[in-house]
């Protein structure tokens, strides 16, 4: 009796650590530890989860990207380098499909390794520059059992390349996802990103407005693409009552060096932090350009045969606002001319609904950018799977809280 319970205690302690091995060898640590240490580009990704779609577009940066769309509906897991010497792959794949994939890869002349399920292939000059197991075994270990980072990461990312202005390369990026959250944080100062403090991600997350920007101008022409622009500015108009003229707000404010964004409801402020008297004087130019439009006149003129014809021209420009009496910072409108206001403080000025609402943004960013975007803001985008959008920053460093739609469901990839 006593040998046969030695004999199960043993079993289920063999059992117990075979189970171990094998998750720590799936795990995604020990995935991306298996990749070379240095890199111009190293990306990890889990392909079955929301927000797939996207993910796919992100390793069409790779040169093997045809071949790694194939393999992304395939694998739990998959981590990317690249470098001018060759590109590696690591990869989880289906328990179905494990054999078809490693077959497939040396088909095309990849060098395959096998870590338990894991598989390695590269194509290195140089193959010296591979991890060996005892260093990924290390590595994972340490990352594994470290508080600073969490056990199961969603993305994990370093990248040479950077965002002009917005953030300095080289940046790690890493993100988790929980309770239809994703949560996603980078910095320039580690190869692998800390988790932010809870003062950070509160700070993030705050309710400002339905919409907020308040960040260096060039980078956010770069990262938003033109159909988001267009559609923010058609809003941004009609938020702000701009029915005869639509001026070209965003482009307008790329000249300056910080832009600012606020919508809350009927309340909206577009502003600039720079040149103020500049901003001030094209604010003018905005308001009585529309204002001219509402002011329409006869103008004679002769036609080819001699006869008079008449068409309607805009008014002459007007004064449409006057300096506040207890805002001295504020110029408020004339009535019946404009129902805006334009207001400036330090190094801001504003277009704005109410000038209440821009003295509330009127404090300086201190080096940070920050972005909230509800989905009315979003749809634009064209990102189904993101609802809410939070983040903060600066050029050391980000931090973006989505909120995700609950009825996303990504997990087929496509190629």
């Amino acid at each position: 009796m006593r040998r046969r319970t030695i004999a199960l205690v043993s079993g289920g302690a063999l059992l117990a650590i075979c189970l171990v091995l094998t998750w720590w060898s799936i795990s995604s640590w020990f995935v991306w530890s298996l990749l070379p240490d240095r890199a111009d580009v190293k990306l990890l990704l889990h392909p079955d989860t929301d927000a797939a779609p996207a993910l796919s577009a992100a390793v069409r940066t790779f040169p093997e990207h045809e071949l790694v769309q194939t393999l992304l509906p395939h694998s739990t897991t998959m981590a990317l380098a690249t470098f001018p010497a060759g590109e590696t792959m690591v990869m989880v794949p289906h328990l179905g499909s494990w054999g078809v994939i490693k077959g497939q890869l040396q088909a095309q002349g990849w060098r395959v390794e096998t870590f338990g399920l894991t598989l390695r292939a590269s194509r290195l000059q140089d193959p010296s520059q591979l991890p060996r197991l005892t260093h990924a075994a290390a590595t994972s270990l340490h990352l594994l059992t470290n508080r600073a980072y969490p056990a199961s990461p969603w993305l994990v990312g370093q990248a040479q390349t950077s965002i002009p202005s917005l953030i300095e390369p080289p940046v790690s990026f890493m993100a988790t996802k929980d309770n239809g959250s994703l949560d996603i944080w980078g910095d320039t100062h580690t190869q692998l990103a800390p988790r932010p403090s809870n003062v950070l991600t509160q700070e993030a997350v705050a309710p400002i407005a339905d919409l907020f920007i308040d960040m260096p101008s060039k980078p956010f022409t770069v990262v938003a693409p033109v159909e988001l622009q267009a559609a923010w500015n058609q809003n941004l108009a009609q938020k702000l009552g701009f029915t005869h003229t639509q001026p070209d707000f965003l482009k307008t404010l790329e000249a300056y060096p910080e832009m600012i964004l606020a919508t809350q409801g009927n309340t909206t402020a577009i502003g600039i932090q720079g040149d103020v008297p500049g901003f001030v004087a094209q604010a003018k130019t905005w308001l009585q350009e529309e204002e001219r439009r509402t002011r329409t006149r006869s103008r004679a003129f002769r036609l080819p045969d001699g006869t008079l014809g008449y068409e309607k021209v805009p008014g002459d420009a007007q004064a449409v606002v006057t300096p506040a009496p207890t805002l001295p910072t504020c110029l408020v409108p004339i009535p019946g001319k404009t129902t805006l206001s334009i207001c400036w403080s330090g190094e801001r000025a504003f277009l704005t609904t109410t000038p209440e609402f821009s003295q509330r943004l009127m404090a300086s960013s201190n080096g940070l950018w920050r972005v909230q975007a509800s989905p009315a803001w979003l749809g634009p985008w064209h990102l189904p799977f993101i609802s809410h959008l939070a983040a903060i920053g600066s050029t050391n460093f980000f931090y973006a809280h989505l909120t995700l739609t609950p009825t996303s469901d990504s997990r087929t990839v496509q190629p």
